[in-house]
């Protein structure tokens, strides 16, 4: 029944500088744009040139895990937009500059790209919410080519990192205007043993039984689903392969025909990665990618696990898309956000708690 389930059920280089209050929200207007859209902020010969191409590698590149090739991010620079009075309101907005021009820069944030820019030659910076909500405006001003190119070598991706953190965050300010589940939220802490920190009110528990939720969202042409489970003792176990998941699936996780169920898809490779979680150094989670596909029937999609340690258990999260000929970058990274933000407030919460 997971066609039935899946189918139809609902589902040093940075420096940073937050400023802006989500007490502002209520009086900003809502941003515009789409979540992995970026409204880049550079001047024409930048985009047409060298700059603009090494931006679109890192950022434009195809995002691993997905069945349809979709990118990171989409660029939409501010001269294809014209005159338009609205694009200062875009969610995610990034702005280039080169160290000629810092008085461009808000006031509060000149004193400190100034230092930066003396100490490594590139700055970063964040301004939330500046003129919408919930908005994020980027400044990235650099003191040469050479020391911006390196920025942006694709095979280090600090700009990218950074950016996909920020759009995950822009999700999770949006998902707090959102009603929240609270009933469902608290019958996840009686299985689990904590209370995710968001859960928006469209989210159904399709299973709950000791140390195992499953979750899913309808959308248009498919679902959204979010599994959350704990292992036992497991915190200083080494991580095993698809296996594991795989045989925990096979029980918890049913197909639409007898005997069908959930696994990882083994012709594609999975991606592994390592990711620093909660405010002191020490903690992380491992992401991993792929997709994933029903054995006994014809379904599959993405997916991205997270796993991290809380005390002497392992717990494990993820999530997965069903969305059958239809883009899917948009819809798991709201899974995603969802994710770690449950990761990083459990690891906040048991950091919080030791002595």
């Amino acid at each position: 029944m997971v066609r039935q389930g899946i189918g139809r059920f609902g589902g040093g280089l940075l420096v940073l500088l937050l400023m802006g209050s989500c007490d502002q929200q209520g009086l900003q207007p809502d941003s515009l744009g789409a979540v992995a859209e970026i409204m880049l902020d550079c001047r024409p010969e930048e985009w047409q040139g060298e700059t603009g191409r090494r931006l679109r590698k890192t950022l434009s590149a195809e995002q691993y895990g997905l069945p349809q090739p979709e990118p990171w991010f989409r660029l939409l620079p501010t001269q294809d937009l014209g005159a338009n009075k609205f694009k200062d309101r875009h969610r995610l907005i990034l702005r280039l500059r080169s160290a000629h021009q810092q008085s461009s820069l808000p006031k509060e944030l000149r004193t400190v790209s100034a230092q930066s820019l003396a100490a490594k030659g590139i700055y970063l910076g964040v301004v939330r919410h500046p003129r919408a909500f919930p908005q994020a405006e980027v400044w990235l001003v650099y003191r040469d080519t050479a020391t911006l190119f390196a920025f942006l070598d694709p095979t280090t991706t600090p700009l990218l990192d950074r950016l996909k953190q920020l759009d995950q965050r822009l999700i999770m300010d949006r998902v707090g205007r959102l009603s929240r589940a609270d009933t469902l939220i608290a019958l996840i802490k009686d299985s689990l043993g904590f209370r995710p920190s968001a859960l928006p009110g469209d989210y159904r528990i399709r299973s709950l039984k000791r140390d195992w939720v499953w979750l899913s969202r309808e959308i248009p042409n498919g679902t959204m689903n979010w599994c959350l489970w704990r292992v036992k003792d497991a915190a200083d176990l080494p991580l095993t392969g698809p296996a594991f998941r795989d045989s925990l699936f096979q029980k918890n996780l049913p197909g639409p025909s007898p005997g069908s169920y959930y696994q990882t898809e083994r012709l594609v490779p999975t991606r592994q990665r390592s990711l620093p979680l909660g405010p002191k150094a020490g903690s992380s989670v491992v992401e991993i990618r792929g997709l994933w596909t029903m054995h006994g029937d014809f379904m599959g999609g993405p997916f991205v696990h997270h796993t991290w340690n809380s005390g002497k258990d392992r717990m494990h999260s993820e999530v997965f898309v069903y969305n059958p000929n239809e883009p899917k970058r948009a819809w798991l990274r709201e899974l995603e956000s969802l994710s770690l933000a449950c990761a990083d407030s459990m690891v906040q919460l048991d950091q919080s708690l030791k002595p």
